[in-house]
């Protein structure tokens, strides 16, 4: 099934893996989209430029993405 989820609710997910790389995520105590490390798999749509494109700026409106096989 899918579930349409809000980015900038989604949670660090770095996965169980050790391939790090650096993702992003909306962190709303701060406001801002914060880095931390993903492992490389079993993650979420969690990124830089979606975090950015939804959350990033004041007042704007977060965008929904849609999960599959939650």
């Amino acid at each position: 099934y899918s579930v349409d989820v809000n980015i900038c609710q989604l949670p660090v997910q770095p996965g169980p893996c050790q391939a790090y790389t650096t993702q992003y995520f909306y962190n709303s105590a701060t406001k801002k989209c914060e880095e931390f490390r993903y492992g490389g798999c079993q993650g979420n749509e969690n990124s830089k430029n979606e975090c950015l494109k939804a959350c990033g700026s004041p007042g704007k409106r977060a965008r929904a993405t849609q999960l599959v096989g939650l």
